[in-house]
């Protein structure tokens, strides 16, 4: 039920904004149709394979090694700190609220329903694609590896979901999501050096604080961040 109130909405969203002519986006009915279609068909299936994966049994974390785990990686098995968990999830809220800074324009609040609409089809398109990888990679996360981590958070379906970070993409999709489209609404403004540089900061340190939780390797904080930045800068770009 959930889908199909999202698919209403973005549809009639996208209706309402294609009478619209003073603006730097166009629809086309393909971008729109391909768009959702592949977010939500990718966050349809890794809910269905989260939900029927196997968990990790106590067995399989005992025959885990640290010494498989590459270098650059390694010391990400240390990490420890549910507080940075927390401060994590403050950081990637916060980006997620970002696109509201975008109505503090008055050119984009007369064509308020085109940056809605690109805003929906880049967090949506940016959860189904890490959901997906992550369902497909199950990578162990580096708390796995940790004695002093509970068993019970090791054996959770969650523990095998680390490739690649979810909070530092969603960040990072939404923060450049919102730069990218100040800067097509006010080319040459002299503060969108200062909006780029917030938006390269706020998912870079919800990076390092998944990484300081022990919840991701600084490997997949780095796929995360680039594929969630490709993911909020090319949506608004396709539609120009």
């Amino acid at each position: 039920m959930r889908l199909f109130l999202w698919v209403f909405l973005l549809s009639s969203l996208i209706s309402n904004a294609k009478g619209q002519h003073t603006s730097p986006y166009t629809f086309r009915n393909s971008t729109e149709i391909a768009i959702p279609v592949v977010g939500l068909g990718t966050a349809g299936l890794s809910y269905y394979f989260h939900r029927n994966k196997p968990t990790l049994t106590e067995e399989n974390i005992a025959n885990l090694t640290i010494s498989d785990i590459n270098a650059f990686d390694r010391r990400a098995v240390y990490q420890w700190r549910p507080k940075s968990a927390h401060l994590s999830d403050a950081l990637m809220f916060t980006a997620i609220a970002s696109p509201l800074l975008l109505m503090s324009s008055q050119k984009i609040r007369r064509d308020w329903e085109k940056p809605t609409v690109l805003g929906v089809e880049v967090f949506f398109l940016n959860l189904g694609l890490t959901g997906l990888i992550k369902e497909l990679v199950q990578r162990p996360r580096p708390y796995v590896y940790n004695p002093d981590v509970p068993m019970s958070l090791k054996t959770s379906r969650d523990a095998t979901t680390s490739m690649y970070s979810g909070h530092t993409s969603t960040a990072a999709s939404m923060s450049m999501f919102s730069a990218m489209t100040l800067q097509h609404y006010h080319k040459g403004a002299k503060w969108m050096p200062l909006v780029w540089t917030s938006a390269v900061i706020l998912p870079l340190g919800t990076g390092i604080l998944r990484y300081r939780a022990g919840k991701h390797f600084w490997s997949d904080i780095i796929t995360g961040y680039v594929a969630g930045s490709l993911t909020g800068l090319l949506v608004p770009v396709l539609h120009q």
